[in-house]
């Protein structure tokens, strides 16, 4: 019996660039949603903006999603409230975990972790909704927000760190 050599993938097992560029796009997404929200506790007599024309382009069905800038708040005991965080982290953490099988570094493993650990402080005991969004003030620090949502945090270091393991994926085929 004679065999054949099998084609060998472009990328990873798991790693299919068309579905890791979508991902990378959902994830940049819930990233910059988050990163209004906060932003909308610092200026909130700026004009909102909103994602929606990138929403509606992934498929995400969900219109409240483009009401997270307009309804975050700021207390007067520097607490913030974003709508929805919970669940967008919730959603950022599933994107980031399908680079998994590209992670040779293990970068994107320990930004999972650090979410993890924020997710713990930003819904304590940990218990966050999957399904969909909930209307419900859920208050951090300012502090927090920053470490989580804004430039440099963990959901942006999370993003960075997928966009590299697929770089260095694709480099290597």
């Amino acid at each position: 019996m004679r065999a054949f050599a099998v084609a060998q993938p472009e990328v990873p097992a798991g790693l299919d660039r068309a579905a890791a560029l979508i991902a990378l796009r959902r994830l940049q997404f819930y990233r910059d949603l988050l990163r209004l929200g906060f932003e909308g506790t610092i200026w909130p007599d700026r004009a909102s903006r909103t994602l929606r024309g990138e929403r509606l382009a992934l498929g995400i069905d969900l219109p409240e999603l483009d009401l997270v800038s307009l309804w975050a708040v700021r207390c007067g005991d520097g607490r913030v409230s974003i709508p929805f965080i919970e669940y967008l982290l919730a959603r950022s953490r599933e994107t980031a975990a399908r680079f998994l099988p590209a992670d040779a570094t293990g970068a994107i493993g320990v930004r999972l972790a650090r979410l993890d650990e924020a997710m713990q402080t930003v819904v304590p005991g940990g218990v966050v909704a999957c399904g969909l969004p909930r209307l419900g003030d859920v208050f951090l620090s300012e502090f927090d927000a920053v470490s989580v949502c804004g430039l440099g945090g963990v959901v942006d270091q999370l993003h960075h760190a997928c966009e590299e393991a697929c770089l260095s994926a694709w480099e290597l085929s």
